[in-house]
């Protein structure tokens, strides 16, 4: 069972998250599919031809093979944490509103200062265009994101959106990056 504070998803406007205080990663994600298989609904990464869990398996990061069904195992078992930007579903991230982007961003840097994570990783870059207003490049960012009424930070890190939507770089490019960004997590964690 997971300790009350650390699940969160109220209201349709409220976002989701599997989320515990300083946890290693905290991966962020668009929203979720509406497009989900039945299995996938409820879970983080979970739209049909979401390849997050094959990178996230595949880069080393965990010791097992786990699915969408697995999120909160994943949470429990190793300390990453889950957040979505909105909550609605929808079948494109075309589809999601200005309204929902904005209390999204506001609520995702409220959980940030609250649960202050080691690092953050937005798996899309279009998370970063809505929190900075800018574009990025994949890896680790030079901006980090600041906690409330105390000192330090957590480290950013992009990758490249898991959705089966997306095409611009490829599964294996994709399982790549996340390869790397193992590595990035692992020497923070050291650190």
């Amino acid at each position: 069972m997971l300790p009350r504070n650390a699940r969160g998803c109220r209201e349709e406007l409220e976002i989701r998250y599997l989320l515990t205080f300083r946890c290693p990663v905290l991966f962020v994600g668009v929203n979720p599919s509406s497009m989900a298989p039945i299995s996938g609904r409820g879970h983080f990464f979970g739209g049909r031809g979401n390849i997050f869990w094959k990178c996230l398996c595949d880069s080393g990061l965990v010791s097992q093979t786990f699915t969408a069904e697995d999120d909160e195992k994943v949470f429990e078992q190793y300390g990453i944490g889950f957040l979505n930007m909105v909550s609605r579903p929808t079948r494109s991230c075309a589809d999601i509103t200005a309204e929902e982007v904005e209390h999204g961003v506001d609520a995702f840097r409220k959980l940030i200062a609250k649960f202050k994570p080691k690092v953050v990783c937005f798996v899309g870059k279009i998370i970063y265009r809505w929190v900075y207003g800018k574009d990025c490049k994949i890896g680790a960012q030079a901006e980090t994101l600041k906690w409330d009424q105390e000192e330090g930070s957590s480290s950013l890190y992009v990758v490249a959106s898991t959705s089966g939507r997306v095409t611009v770089y490829s599964r294996e490019e994709r399982i790549q990056q996340f390869k790397q960004f193992a590595v990035y997590l692992n020497e923070k964690i050291k650190k």
